[in-house]
Order: C-alpha cells, then structure tokens, then sequence
C-alpha cells in the first residue's frame, strides 16, 4: 500500500502530532511520501520518502508571513502535483483550512479515491459557522473523515449525516513525560494542587475566580494551592497564582511534575474537539477536572475516577473532591494508557487503511 501525507498547513503547534502520525503511517504501510516544508521533519524512516514541497507558517527573511488559508491552498496545490506524479493508493491530510481546501478536493478526490482529512478543531467551525457549513457539504460525502474520539465521529455521522464507513477514529497521541519522571515527586511533596497552564483556559473563569479570592480568599482558607495561565492578567497571594505570556519546555515540566491535578478549563466553544492538555495529564497518571464540555462529559462516562467535572458556582468544592484518591483510579489510567498506546494507534490506523482499500466508498 502507497500513501501519500501532506499538511495544508505545517503549524509549528502541531508538529508533535504530525510527527507520530507519520510514524504510524510509516508502520501501516508499504511505502510512505511525505510533503514537507524544507527540512520540516528530521527523522528518517525506511520506508518513507520526503520531498520539500510545501509551504510552512515561518517567516523567511525579507518576507511576508504568509496566511494560513493561502498556506492551505497553496499546499494543496503542491499535493495535487505531486499526487498525478506518485499514484498512491491512499492520500492523507494532516490538518486543513476550510475556507480554502473546498477549492482544491474535487481535484484531489477525482486523482486519488482514498482521501482521508484529519479533524482538528474543523467540527467546532463547521458547526457554528453556516458559511463553512456550506463549504463542508460540497465534499463531505467525497472524503473519510478521521476524528480523534468516538463521541466527535459520532457527532459527525449524525449532525452532518456522513455513512459510517467514511469515518475513522484514530486516537490523538501523547507527547508525554516518562510517567516515572511525573511520579518522581511524591503526592504529599507537590507544590500545587491544581495547575491550568492551556493557551485556551476560559478567561471569564480566571477572572471570576480572581475576584472571588480577592473577596472571600476560599483558595487560601481551603488551603489550595492552584497555578493557572491567563492570556491577559496576573495575580499571587500565595494560594491562587496567575501568570501570564510563554512558558518554557522545561519551566512547564516542572510546573507539571509538581501538580495533584490538571484543570482543562475550556469555553463553551471547545466542544468536539481533544486536547492535549488533557491526554498528557491521564497518559502521566495524573487526574483531571474540567468544563462541562462534550470533552470533558465524554471522558468522565468512561473514566469518572480520573476526570471530574466543575462548576463555576462550587469551584473550590469540585477542585478539594478530585483531589481524593481511590483504588480505581489505577485501573482506568492503565485502560487510557493502553487505547492511547503507540502500538494501539499504529495498530488501528493500519486496520482502517485496509478496510479502506477494499471497501468502495
């Protein structure tokens, strides 16, 4: 089996995840081809072929940074080309812009019968945005759609009526500390009890739990310890901590290390789509609590011991309850850390490409 992988749009954000996704295809295949921005992805593979044709987000010098829905055409583009060219049995795309990749797929799907696009935060869009909506039905049925949980593919299916057999759940991988490494501090010996450190935490729940502290102090008087990142204020009294701007690799490891418990505190607008912040913390056995969001509902059904739920309106209580530890916990940990295994994930992805080039679609 021949597959070619290209990105639409080669964030520096994802590269993480690109990387694994091209390990997995590389072992689910005979032969891989790989578009990459110049020297974009450094590990070799047998049997994986790169050519530097594509376009990134970096800016090169005496030049404009280019958009992302130019970038997405623009790869496009390349991808047909090089597609006429290699033949390959299957083409899959790693992350695409909607408002632009509409241009490109008829072409695309009228070279190769397999494609497979990649969801990332596209169902959220197509969902609230009737513009992209429309753009999405002129080739939904012409694709396979990949999700990254069972509960987005089957939204999927029923919201925009998609058959089944074009969709596929390969589960995200975890850039994850050794769990040894995260366990290296004892329970008792954390700094905090709570970090939030994501780039999309709600920042009306930052703010309301900063005025709460300023008026009641429930964090110190619980005697919580909880670090949260804001995109727009700081505040410290020792109990609850906001920080602001970059946090280094290392810097967020040890923020990490020294954590009870991850809150994924996500707006209402984050819905169907995964979070890596929630994958590292389970795969590194540590509990969650988040939003009441579709992805935080999804994974309290099957893993209530380690991922619970808050309220804006008992915070303080929810965060002191998923502090308790239970006999159970180990067990679902171990279930996640096996679904979300390199070898699992490689494994289904190699079924589902099979299934794919036998079934007609």
């Amino acid at each position: 089996m021949k597959v070619l992988y290209y990105n639409c749009v080669y964030r520096p954000g994802h590269f993480y995840y690109d990387t694994k996704l091209i390990t997995y295809l590389a072992a689910s295949t005979d032969e891989l081809i790989v578009l990459q921005p110049s020297k974009w992805f450094e590990e070799k593979y047998d049997n994986v072929t790169f050519i530097n044709k594509a376009v990134s987000q970096k800016k090169k010098p005496g030049l404009r940074r280019i958009s992302t829905w130019t970038r997405s055409f623009l790869n496009s583009v390349l991808a047909i080309r090089e597609i006429k060219k290699q033949k390959p049995d299957a083409v899959v795309v790693g992350e695409y812009e909607l408002s632009t990749f509409w241009l490109t797929i008829k072409k695309l799907t009228s070279i190769c019968k397999t494609v497979v696009i990649v969801h990332h935060n596209n169902i959220d869009q197509i969902s609230k945005n009737e513009r992209k909506k429309r753009l999405f039905y002129t080739y939904k049925d012409k694709v396979v759609h990949c999700t990254l949980e069972p509960f987005i593919s089957d939204f999927v299916c029923d919201q925009f009526e998609i058959d089944r057999k074009r969709v596929v759940c390969w589960p995200h991988p975890s850039e994850s500390l050794n769990p040894s490494e995260a366990l290296s501090v004892p329970q008792n010996k954390k700094t905090y009890d709570l970090i939030g450190l994501s780039q999309s935490n709600d920042e009306q729940l930052i703010d309301h739990l900063i005025k709460l502290e300023k008026a009641e102090l429930p964090f110190q008087k619980s005697g919580l310890r909880v670090l949260l990142k804001s995109k727009v204020q700081t505040f410290d009294n020792g109990s609850l901590t906001v920080i602001k701007g970059w946090i280094d690799t290392d810097t967020y490891k040890k923020y990490y290390q020294n954590a009870k418990c991850v809150l994924v505190a996500f707006p209402q607008s984050y819905q169907y789509r995964v979070s890596a912040t929630l994958i590292e913390a389970i795969r590194d056995k540590i509990p969650i609590i988040g939003a009441d969001i579709q992805l935080i509902k999804y994974y309290n059904s099957i893993f209530p011991n380690i991922c619970s739920i808050y309220r804006e309106s008992s915070f303080v209580d929810d965060v002191l309850h998923s502090l308790v530890r239970s006999k159970e916990q180990e067990n679902e940990f171990s279930k996640f850390i096996e679904t979300h295994s390199d070898e699992y994930i490689a494994g289904i992805i190699k079924h589902d490409l099979l299934q794919l080039m036998n079934n007609t679609i």
